[in-house]
């Protein structure tokens, strides 16, 4: 899969427990990402907050290209 060109702001998580990649969350295969991201977050109450644009989780991207900013991840702990 190859995501080309996309705008993704204001995607978010929140969880009680544990929160992951709040525009893109990967396990797979994603071959190049190009595209912006602005003001994606991933928020929790417990001390466990990845990705706040992307997540990769034992997967693989190739090239990431593009504008990002305002990301974040956080924990309220």
């Amino acid at each position: 899969m190859i995501i080309q060109n996309v705008k993704l702001e204001g995607f978010g998580v929140n969880s009680s427990y544990t929160a992951y990649g709040g525009a893109i969350y990967n396990k797979g295969t994603i071959g190049d990402i190009s595209g912006n991201f602005s003001g994606n977050f991933a928020q929790s109450d417990s001390y466990y907050v990845y990705g706040g644009a992307i997540y990769n989780y034992k997967g693989t991207i190739g090239d990431i290209t593009g504008d990002f900013s305002n990301n974040y991840a956080q924990s309220e702990r």
